[in-house]
């Protein structure tokens, strides 16, 4: 576990990291499908850098995180069902 700059934990497993933000009590979890690359986070201890970025170990070497450019993507799922008696769904 690591506390960035402002104050946010994050919280590495084998193959996820975890961002939990107290202030909103609220946590992000990105998985190994959001890195865009199969990896395995090791055990070694997570580092945060003067320019605020984590570094871990992983099974193909060192990855770098800027805290601060790290985000959740929203997605949505558009369905046409012209037959369909559902108009409108809100997911919001």
């Amino acid at each position: 576990m690591l506390e960035d700059t402002q104050k946010q934990l994050w919280v590495i497993s084998e193959n996820s990291i975890s961002k939990f933000n107290p202030q909103q009590g609220t946590f992000e979890n990105y998985g190994s499908n959001y890195f865009q690359r199969e990896l395995n986070l090791t055990e070694a201890v997570p580092t945060l850098t003067s320019q605020k970025k984590i570094v871990l170990g992983t099974n193909q070497g060192i990855l770098e995180i800027n805290t601060e450019q790290m985000k959740k993507v929203l997605t949505y799922l558009l369905l046409y069902l012209p037959d369909s008696k559902y108009k409108e769904v809100n997911f919001m």
